[in-house]
Formats: C-alpha cells, structure tokens, sequence
C-alpha cells in the first residue's frame, strides 16, 4: 500500500488498514491474511540490477535521484561497489 507522497506505509498503518477492511461491512466473507517478507528478496534484486549492466563505473561519478522512490533505498548499495558512492 501506498501513503501521500507515493511512499510505502510502515506495518503498523498497513495492519490497522487491514483490520479496518476486515472488519467493513461485506468484508466478514473476506480475510486478508498477514503477507510473508522475504528478507532475502532486496539482496536479490540488486544482484540482479547489477548483471543487467555488469561493467566497471568506478572511472565514474555517478549523481542519482531516486526521488524517493520504493527502491530508492537500494541505490547506494547498488551502486557503491561499482562506483565511488556519495550520500
């Protein structure tokens, strides 16, 4: 789920927006069960960003804006062991 801004919601506001739905009217047929995370998953998916373009940045400077994006967290890990990172 998304909050204002276009940022994720923390777990907190994600579980009282499902208890909320779950206890709407019609929604009693309805049950929105807890999703499982897999920590695994982020490590995964800058392992896999990085073998998209697997060549050497270190000659460069790299600026990113992420714009806060859902992944934007992601970026200085993915680019800090190709490039000199700068926060």
């Amino acid at each position: 789920m998304l909050g204002v801004g276009g940022t994720k919601l923390d777990h907190a506001t994600e579980a009282a927006v499902e208890s909320a739905l779950n206890v709407a009217e019609g929604a009693s047929s309805t049950h929105f069960d807890e999703v499982a995370i897999d920590e695994t998953a982020e490590h995964e998916y800058i392992e896999h960003l990085r073998a998209l373009a697997p060549t050497d940045l270190s000659s460069l400077f790299l600026v990113v804006d992420c714009a806060n994006g859902a992944a934007s967290h992601v970026a200085h890990e993915l680019f800090a062991s190709t490039a000199r990172a700068c926060s």
